[in-house]
């Protein structure tokens, strides 16, 4: 079952790790566990605009993992929202025998920080 409105506001610039808790594997209906998968993926989006991804991260990229049965963490560098401010749709996609599946989508918002970003 996909966990909806996982939602958050950061900075622009920040390292950002998204914890995702407690997500089951709908061919199992068990906890994720790493060899139930053949692939996750995380893609954010401009806010209701879900054609084009800005940031997109990747199990097999390493900037996925899975530290425990049933948790992923999606790790952004600060140079993935260097220069990004506004609200933006993100989603959580867990591939495996059985196809895709959504486990997880919300809404980030990133607030441009100067400090972050000199001029």
């Amino acid at each position: 079952m996909a966990e909806f409105n996982q939602n958050g506001v950061f900075s622009s610039g920040e390292r950002i790790r998204l914890r995702f808790e407690n997500i089951i594997n709908e061919s199992t209906n068990l906890l994720i566990q790493v060899g139930d998968v053949t692939g996750i993926t995380w893609a954010m989006t401009p806010y209701e605009d879900d054609v084009t991804p800005l940031i997109q991260k990747s199990l097999s990229g390493g900037t996925i993992t899975i530290p425990e049965n049933g948790v992923v963490v999606v790790q952004l560098n600060e140079a993935d929202t260097f220069d990004l401010s506004g609200e933006f749709t993100h989603e959580l996609r867990i591939s495996d025998a059985d196809g895709a599946h959504v486990a997880a989508r919300g809404k980030l918002t990133i607030k441009y920080q100067v400090a972050n970003n000199p001029i």
